[in-house]
């Protein structure tokens, strides 16, 4: 007879794979501080084959990216399974009550990238599962495995595309295995078997299916535990990679062969998990790896008020952080959480010339969490850079009060583009770049603002993050802390060019910034692999190449998320670092309220290798046709890559422009209808381009010219009559003719564009139409 079954012990309730998560600033960095010294005793795994993810000094796996409860729409995840085939998981939250008698299998496809949630829908069966943590996806048999509250078996079947089909529902025996205690679930894709753990021995109970699949004439076999010290055993999955199994335990995530040797013990506690439950491998989230690189996705159903979440972690290493070039120091510190109104999460943040303000946007201080919420009609604040004080609020989400033209409910970034005066805001909520012009008055969130955005999925971009305008170039760069790339657009969303970050040991890029003075980059990382970890700025050229690495962690950020490369706020004109922090996630905790902005300083700027080009126009001209106007251009440029070059064209106007010579900087423009011309001047030194533009009046009969045109006969022939037997020809339009002393009309064509010289008699270049009135 099977051995009673027996209610998992408390152990498993609470966080077994290391200290809960930190509801505090100072637990938080106190379990990172612990995490970093145990790093140094555990073993390291090998060095999976993407280039991004080289091998590192700690062995402790690295958070990638949060599916948190908004995205997923299940709360307090606990169980979790992926298919290959669909590229789906399977999600089932913990049960509410233990009369449940159905369970709900949730479909989520991260991987689509979609703008607004990952969940692609569900699949209610009729059996309730004793724990959500026992699920597997068996690829072979493209079925989901479970085991329900009476010890049974379940197979339900998932078609092409991942869709559970509940019909398919079948109740297999499962006391035969004598499962005391399960504690997760895992399938070998390529033999088909299952791996059940039980914690109470603690053993693996291994299930061999029959070569068509059934588990009827399954065979069964056992990997007794004991040996490996494991304790408080809860989470189990399989590297297809390495035939390894990895199972959560009191003593971090230990990794097996499949005779349970232990290979490898990992330390999660730094990573503040609330309660750890089932895990998966799947593809990395970053679309730029390597194919074949995969990461562990793990249920964190979490704790108190900290919500449910679904977590990835990259075992494979990081690959290192630069040597350190700078380290800057803590010039000043702004209490964001202190202002009225406050600052919660101080995401963005841009310096702006013209009214010398710093502005900061906040990504989730509209949030209402458990009920909780520090809103108070400010989603963006301007200080004034001299003394870093308020100078004013505005609200660019769509949560009242004080919405006057909705943007977005999470800016992850802010920049300013001086030429235009528009702000640049990146929003996770909808995957997107907004581009705001504030109108007349310049300032954010008034009737004036007017609103336009490109997408940043098309180009792989799922997690916008900071933004930086590029004064050299026109351009915009835009972080993606899922790819860990910065990726460079044109101002309307077209891609240019991308670079990874991760080659710098940068592992989420929070923030990128454009340095005015020398035309690089700066990149900023919230957990670069340094020893300890601290929060790193990477300088690098337009295209990626490393320039230097500088020390951050003077700021003492927690969660570093913006930065301003801009005067300091002594009044000099000495450049300086602001970085806005963060804190605690209200999602963690949603009573924090400890934004920070920090004051750093920097290195001095390195003198660029090339300078952008000037190009002048000249001023503004004004002709009366036929002559032409005479443009005085100019160009200025330090010589470098090369020489540059001139080209002269039209912008806007009623008809073309003739240059004497579009390559010169001093030229003539001549046109051919009256009118006002805007023209264009480009420089380009082989690198950057650089325009200006003019405007050309023009006035007069045009260079048409009045033009001898015989009408059906003689006489005066309405209004257009110029002179006697003539017609004016210089307005570009179809013109009809109607004469006195004739019943009939006559239908004239226009020479549009054809310079014909004044006088020229071309009595029978016309078509005429008659008929009577």
């Amino acid at each position: 007879m099977p051995a009673p079954v027996r209610e998992r012990s408390e152990p498993h309730s609470q966080a077994a794979w290391g200290s809960p998560r930190a509801s505090t600033r100072v637990g938080a960095l106190a379990l990172a501080a612990a995490a970093v010294a145990l790093a140094a005793s555990v073993v390291t795994a090998a060095a999976a084959p993407d280039a991004g993810r080289q091998a590192a000094a700690s062995g402790t796996p690295r958070l990638a990216r949060t599916l948190e409860s908004d995205r997923t729409g299940v709360d307090a995840p606990a169980g979790l399974a992926f298919s290959s085939a669909g590229m789906s998981f399977y999600v089932i939250g913990t049960r509410p009550s233990a009369s449940s008698a159905d369970t709900e299998v949730v479909k989520l496809t991260p991987f689509a990238l979609s703008r607004v949630s990952d969940r692609a829908g569900s699949a209610r069966l009729t059996s309730a599962v004793k724990d959500p943590v026992n699920v597997a996806f068996d690829a072979r048999g493209s079925r989901l495995l479970l085991l329900d509250a009476a010890d049974r078996l379940l197979e339900v079947r998932a078609s092409a595309n991942g869709d559970l089909d509940p019909s398919t529902l079948v109740r297999r025996d499962a006391l035969r295995l004598d499962l005391r205690d399960p504690q997760g679930m895992t399938v070998d894709p390529a033999s088909g078997v299952v791996y059940v753990l039980d914690a109470a021995q603690p053993r693996l109970v291994r299930i061999e299916p029959a070569a068509d699949g059934s588990f009827d004439t399954a065979t069964t076999s056992e990997v007794d535990l004991r040996a490996s010290g494991v304790s408080a055993a809860r989470g189990l999955a399989l590297d297809p990679s390495t035939g390894h199994l990895h199972l959560g335990s009191a003593q971090g995530l230990v990794e097996l062969t499949s005779s349970g040797a232990a290979v490898a013990t990992r330390d999660l506690s730094g990573l503040g998990l609330a309660k750890p439950s089932g895990m998966a491998f799947a593809p990395s989230g970053d679309m730029t790896d390597d194919s074949g690189a995969l990461s562990m996705y793990v249920a964190d159903s979490g704790a108190g008020a900290s919500p449910g979440q679904i977590v990835e972690l990259s075992i494979a290493p990081l690959a290192p952080t630069p040597p350190i070039n700078f380290t800057s120091t803590l010039v000043n510190t702004v209490n964001m959480g202190a202002l009225v109104p406050p600052s919660t999460d101080p995401c963005g943040i841009t310096h702006v010339p013209s009214t010398d303000r710093l502005v900061i946007s906040d990504c989730e201080v509209e949030e209402t969490v458990n009920g909780i919420t520090h809103f108070q009609g400010a989603s963006v604040w301007e200080l004034n850079r001299a003394g870093l004080t308020l100078n004013r609020t505005a609200n660019i989400s769509n949560v009242p009060p004080g919405v006057v033209v909705p943007v977005t409910n999470e800016p992850t970034g802010v920049a300013f583009n001086p030429s235009n005066g528009h702000y640049y805001f990146p929003a996770d909520d909808g995957k997107k770049v907004f581009d705001v012009d504030p109108g007349a008055d310049g300032l954010l969130g008034t009737a004036g603002d007017t609103v336009s955005s490109f997408d940043t999925l098309t180009a792989g971009n799922g997690d916008p993050e900071g933004i930086a305008y590029d004064t050299f170039g026109g351009h915009l760069f835009v972080t993606d802390g899922l790819n860990r790339e910065v990726y460079e657009y044109t101002t309307s969303g077209t891609l240019v060019n991308h670079f990874d970050t991760a080659q710098y040991g940068v592992e989420d890029p929070e923030s990128v910034e454009f340095n005015t003075v020398s035309g690089t980059l700066f990149i900023l990382s919230d957990r670069a692999n340094t020893q300890p970890p601290v929060p790193i700025i990477i300088e690098t050229t337009r295209t990626g190449g490393l320039v230097r690495a500088i020390d951050a962690s003077a700021s003492n950020t927690f969660k570093p998320s913006g930065l301003a490369y801009a005067p300091a706020s002594d009044g000099s004109s000495v450049k300086r670092f602001y970085i806005t922090d963060r804190g605690i996630d209200n999602n963690v905790d949603p009573n924090a309220v400890d934004g920070k902005l920090y004051e750093l300083t920097a290195p001095a700027p390195n003198p660029p290798s090339n300078l952008p080009p000037v190009a002048n126009a000249g001023p503004d001209q004004a002709a009366v046709l036929p002559a032409s106007a005479t443009l005085d251009g100019t160009i200025t440029d330090d010589g470098l890559p090369g020489p540059s070059t001139a080209s002269w064209s039209l912008v806007s106007g009623p008809s073309g422009v003739t240059f004497g010579n579009p390559n010169a900087v001093d030229t003539t423009a001549s046109v051919a209808i009256p009118g006002v011309y805007v023209v264009r001047l480009t420089a380009n030194d082989g690198q950057y381009t650089a325009t200006d533009d003019v405007t050309l009046t023009f006035t007069g009969s045009g260079s048409v010219g009045v033009v001898d045109v015989r009408v059906s006969v003689a006489g005066d022939d309405a209004e257009e009559v110029a002179v006697v037997g003539t017609v004016q020809r210089g307005d570009g339009d179809l013109d009809m003719m109607t004469d006195t002393a004739d019943t009939k009309q006559v239908v004239g064509l226009r020479f549009n564009g054809v310079a014909i010289p004044q006088g020229a008699s071309i009595s029978n270049a016309y078509v005429q139409f008659q008929a009577d009135e």
